[in-house]
């Protein structure tokens, strides 16, 4: 969010976690699953040059969105960025990792990839 310099759309597509959930956006996750909630969808809508929206420093706002960002549903941003209009998604940035091929011993190959694994699993604490 801290990369555009307008915002004027913002949508939110969630689902309760299973079974975790993060401190940040425990408060959501807990609500959503005494409400009985198996989906839920948020948009917020502003006008991009005279009235963007502010949103960048609601702690509600980024929680949902990093629920959404942990794998639980999508999250959907639209506004200036660079100086013209984008619209960038959390499917944007799926996570991936090089690892050496079949010739390598699969110790090896999970010694690779075990700070991508580690990454992942910090943002669940």
């Amino acid at each position: 969010m801290a990369r555009f310099s307008a915002i004027s759309r913002v949508r939110i597509y969630l689902h309760p976690s299973n079974p975790n959930n993060r401190d940040l956006w425990k408060r959501t996750d807990d609500r959503l699953r005494s409400l009985g909630v198996t989906d839920y969808h948020e948009q917020y809508q502003g006008k991009q040059q005279t009235t963007p929206l502010r949103i960048t420093q609601d702690e509600e706002v980024r929680a949902k969105i990093a629920m959404a960002e942990d794998g639980y549903g999508r999250a959907e941003l639209t506004g200036v960025l660079d100086g013209e209009e984008q619209t960038l998604s959390t499917d944007d940035n799926p996570v991936s990792a090089t690892a050496p091929g079949e010739e390598e011993t699969p110790e090896t190959i999970l010694e690779h990839l075990l700070a991508k694994f580690t990454g992942i699993i910090s943002r669940f604490r």
